[in-house]
């Protein structure tokens, strides 16, 4: 029952087409070029010995793990460094169009996808176009991409996260990654539709010592929730640099919300917020018309945060004649911005307005 396929130290090997029913680790290879591809794993007994349904590719330089589909207690797809080998990078794995239905958590690792785990150099990997449902509970993420290094504070560079939808029926984390140097994480979905037994905080995705990374255009959906969750739906820990996080929309309007920074949490040095979106009904733009005869007005908006940044531009030549004879001040505060003229005298005009 231990090891349906066990390869070490192989080059090009292909694992192909196969039926795993109740096997612990079900495919491991060792080495460089090996191909994992369209096989089918599954689990029916949830006890101990079977927590491992799952694919490890240790050590790998362009391995390529896709088509196939895991179901069970621990279902996980591993690219790592195996330690004992003496081995310590990974470079440019493919780990693509998988299926994984992961119903218990793992005896051996408790993610579903997990990438660089004891590495010192991990190069050039995609994880892509994945459908992963978790119903383990955690701190270490669905899918972790962390490297561990002695010898470099960054280990990892160049990794992709892209296109996976991702949902999570347990009190996890969506995402950790950790020790990333230029990674990219785009265009992913995740749905949450959990609760925890106790008071419990998660994060939908969480960047710790990464430097330089792009997070782009993904959407984060609290499905459905109970009362013991806390929720964090980006949080760029202290420790990150120059991360950029942009054009995310996040609907938690499931959840009681009681601080804006339940959306994003920034506090890398830095790092830059651009067009996220906190709310898909309300609007990131629109147009403003100065009410008479006042100083300042407000204008409500969902997606305000009090860190958000508002650009405004004059549409008429009255609200022209304000910006150029006073100036304009915008304040951001939670859910709404305030327009007012520097010296307290009436504005006039219709405006333009974005937050970015």
């Amino acid at each position: 029952w231990d090891h349906g396929v066990y390869v070490a130290l192989g080059e090009g090997v292909v694992v192909s087409g196969n039926n795993f029913t109740d096997v612990r680790r079900c495919i491991v290879i060792d080495g460089r070029n090996g191909v994992v591809v369209g096989n089918a794993l599954y689990a029916s007994n949830t006890g101990q010995l079977n927590y491992e349904t799952g694919i490890s590719v240790r050590n790998a330089y362009n391995a390529v793990v896709s088509g196939n589909s895991i179901r069970g207690a621990g279902a996980f797809i591993d690219c790592s460094v195996y330690t004992s080998s003496g081995a310590t990078e990974i470079y440019g794995n493919v780990i693509a169009n998988n299926s994984l239905w992961q119903t218990a958590p793992s005896a051996y690792i408790q993610s579903a996808i997990r990438l660089g785990a004891f590495a010192t150099l991990c190069v050039n990997n995609n994880i892509s176009n994945n459908f992963v449902y978790s119903q383990t509970p955690g701190t270490e993420g669905v899918v972790a991409m962390a490297c561990s290094s002695a010898t470099t504070p960054i280990s990892g560079i160049n990794n992709t996260f892209q296109n996976n939808t991702i949902v999570i029926g347990a009190a996890n984390y969506g995402l950790v990654a950790v020790s990333m140097y230029n990674v990219l994480v785009c265009g992913n979905t995740f749905n949450f539709q959990c609760n925890a037994a106790t008071s419990t905080t998660i994060d939908g995705m969480l960047f710790g010592a990464c430097t330089n990374g792009l997070v782009a255009n993904n959407f984060i959906n609290f499905v459905s929730a109970g009362t013991n969750i806390t929720f964090r739906a980006i949080d760029i820990a202290a420790g990150n640099t120059g991360m950029s996080v942009r054009n995310n929309v996040m609907d938690l309007s499931i959840l009681t919300m009681t601080a804006p920074n339940y959306y994003v949490i920034n506090s890398g040095t830095n790092c830059h917020l651009d067009s996220n979106q906190y709310s898909v009904a309300a609007p990131m733009s629109g147009l403003v018309s100065w009410p008479g005869g006042q100083a300042t007005f407000d204008t409500n908006t969902a997606n305000c945060l009090a860190t958000s940044t508002i650009v405004i531009s004059p549409k008429t030549i009255a609200a022209a004649q304000v910006q150029a004879s006073v100036g304009v001040l915008v304040v951001a505060v939670g859910g709404r911005f305030t327009i007012a003229t520097a010296d307290g005298s009436a504005g006039a005009g219709d405006w333009y307005w974005a937050i970015r």
